[in-house]
């Protein structure tokens, strides 16, 4: 009967027999040497018992829950179209403070927008801060991949980059970025079709900047 020390009783008279039947099982084991391989009774009958349910848990005292912050966006747009007015007034200092202002607005809520990231971009290219301008770009691409400005403004950048530099691994790895970006623009549905020739154009001339790098970086 050592079945049923796994049995849960549903009645006084059948917990007791179970003792019993335990107690007798238990003296015989001992007497052979094995009192080690059965539980004791108070065991068995905490095995018979139903585990309790789980607790829902809490958070600790004193932790913080994480929050998604709100955003302002009419503050975004103002700042946007703001930095937009001084871009066309070509004070890219002010343009440029203003478009930060924004991202940052955006970053703090853990968004983002591609088109001010292509605009700060287009401005660090007219201040002639090429790698600021090619991070934008990068970063543009990254929030939108279908927005064609973040591609075209790497693109640029880098391409820039070159200008006055003598021919080098590092800058010929520079011009296989920027055909790189000159080619996802190309792709991109956002393209209109009257930038298309503009791209391409680019894209030649990149190419063509690739090669005679790569035929100046070749060993004689």
């Amino acid at each position: 009967r050592v079945g049923v020390v796994g049995a849960r009783p549903d009645n006084m008279e059948e917990l007791a027999v179970l003792r019993s039947d335990v107690a007798a099982l238990q003296q015989r084991l001992r007497e052979a040497g094995l009192d080690d391989s059965l539980p004791s009774q108070a065991a068995a009958e905490e095995a018979a018992r139903p585990p309790p349910a789980p607790e829902a848990s809490e958070p600790e005292a004193g932790a913080e829950v994480e929050e998604q912050k709100p955003v302002d966006m009419d503050a975004v747009t103002h700042l946007k179209d703001e930095g937009n007015a001084y871009f066309k007034n070509k004070e890219f200092k002010e343009a440029v403070q203003c478009y930060t202002k924004a991202i940052r607005m955006l970053d703090e809520a853990g968004r983002a927008d591609a088109k001010i990231l292509s605009n700060r971009a287009a401005t660090q290219l007219a201040m002639q801060k090429f790698v600021a301008a090619a991070f934008d770009g990068q970063r543009c691409i990254e929030v939108d991949p279908e927005w064609w400005k973040g591609y075209w403004y790497r693109g640029q950048a880098l391409m820039k980059m070159l200008i006055n530099k003598p021919p080098s691994t590092a800058m010929a790895e520079r011009c296989e970025q920027a055909k790189f970006a000159f080619q996802g623009c190309l792709k991109c549905p956002t393209l209109p079709e009257n930038k298309r020739g503009m791209v391409e154009d680019a894209l030649q001339n990149c190419k063509n900047t690739l090669m005679s790098m790569t035929a100046a970086c070749s060993p004689s």
